[in-house]
């Protein structure tokens, strides 16, 4: 059947899909209001939220909390998670946004000199380095810029590149504050999991995004910035945050922020209902 083979084209099978999970209803709205023909959507939640909420309670282990001890973290310091993006010069991300968005990570850095930051890249420095090697680099500046700017944070002695040693759910559940580059899901898996979250905002590339209607959610500058990672870490109250939560993210961003969607999503599975709100049985390491 040449229409069934067409619609299985990667450029837009996923408008196709019998079924279709999300973090919240208001997804599955804004597919609706599309054209597509996805069967059924179902809102479980911010999968991998689980397992931040899992390896806080220690039921995952994770040896992260001995490593950046070892590379200069003091018991007590707040710490600051950093999640980059992958850049391309041929995509809205591009290597120069990367760098404005790391330069304000360093600016930050110093700005707060009692606080220990952990940078989970999304491309590992090695990988970046052989692609300057590579000649891969399509602005001329960009990528080798943003190497540069890697290797002075990673000597810095209170920023430490996890790299592929550590998983993002490791260091959300370690943090005090998740920073990341606009709009990438561990803010979502970080805020699923009653986190406290930035997304930073590099440049007016992302102006006029969904997120930044939620308050104290999105940092348009670096005065932003700066304002909100003082609040977030030490001028807010956790009843506030947890008050929050449930007014401003809930039903907005993510609908349940119980850590527990991969269990609903196995419940979903298996043909169980998994209504708002209702109790789900926490069987995720069993299965």
């Amino acid at each position: 059947n040449p229409g069934h083979l067409l619609r299985r084209h990667h450029f837009w099978a996923y408008l196709y899909y019998d079924n279709m999970v999300t973090w919240t209803q208001r997804v599955a709205e804004y597919h609706q209001a599309h054209p597509q023909r996805v069967g059924r959507y179902f809102s479980v939640g911010c999968l991998w939220s689980e397992h931040v909420r899992l390896t806080k309670e220690g039921r995952i282990k994770s040896d992260l909390p001995e490593r950046i001890s070892q590379a200069g973290y003091s018991s007590g310091q707040k710490l600051v998670a950093v999640f980059d993006s992958s850049y391309s010069d041929l995509g809205l991300s591009t290597y120069q946004t990367g760098v404005e968005f790391a330069m304000a990570i360093e600016r930050l850095l110093n700005d707060f000199p009692e606080v220990f930051f952990i940078w989970k890249e999304k491309k590992s420095r090695n990988t970046l380095e052989t692609m300057v090697n590579q000649g891969v680099n399509y602005d001329g500046e960009g990528l080798s810029a943003l190497t540069r700017i890697y290797d002075r944070l990673a000597r810095h002695p209170r920023c430490y590149f996890v790299g592929s040693t550590a998983s993002s759910a490791q260091v959300i559940a370690l943090s005090d504050l998740v920073i990341s580059y606009p709009f990438t899901s561990s803010t979502i898996e970080a805020l699923a999991a009653r986190k406290k979250v930035i997304f930073l905002l590099p440049n007016d590339s992302f102006s006029g995004a969904y997120f930044e209607a939620v308050p104290d959610l999105v940092s348009r500058n670096y005065s932003e910035l700066r304002r909100l990672t003082e609040k977030m870490l030490y001028n807010i109250a956790g009843d506030e945050y947890e008050r929050f939560l449930e007014s401003r993210i809930k039903g907005q961003v993510e609908d349940y922020l119980d850590g527990r969607a991969l269990t609903r999503f196995r419940a979903t599975l298996r043909g169980e209902e998994s209504p708002v709100g209702g109790a789900v049985t926490d069987d995720v390491l069993s299965c």
